[in-house]
């Protein structure tokens, strides 16, 4: 009877943490067992849920997708940037070759107008 007076705080204390430990994995095995239900509606809409996360790519993957994404929008802004100025120079020779058949239609119908005042001379 000795012993067991000198040892009982030690015996309490197994017991005690055995009785925690215990109510742990009851509690976590309740909580998992609340949530079950709730995640997936179907043990189909599980699979694909899980077979769409495993397809996905990898963090890695996807941060290296965004930065060739960034360098392609910087392409991108240096090429309309060239279309653009070619853009201008283009709409500003089409200005000038407007204006030469402008003058052409007119001198045309200038010709056509004496053509038709001396034809009703005569």
């Amino acid at each position: 009877m000795d012993e067991i007076k000198k040892y009982w705080g030690f015996l309490a204390l197994i017991i005690g943490g055995a009785a925690g430990v215990f109510g742990w994995f009851y509690n976590k095995g309740a909580e998992e067992a609340k949530y079950d239900g709730r995640v997936f509606d179907s043990p189909e809409q599980k699979v694909t849920v899980v077979s769409k996360v495993e397809e996905m790519p990898t963090p890695q993957e996807q941060w290296q997708a965004y930065y060739l994404d960034s360098i392609d929008t910087a392409n991108r802004i240096a090429s309309r940037k060239t279309r653009d100025s070619l853009m201008k120079i283009e709409v500003e020779a089409r200005k000038y070759a407007d204006s030469i058949n402008l003058l052409n239609a007119d001198q045309l119908y200038q010709i056509k107008e004496e053509i038709k005042a001396l034809m009703n001379r005569q």
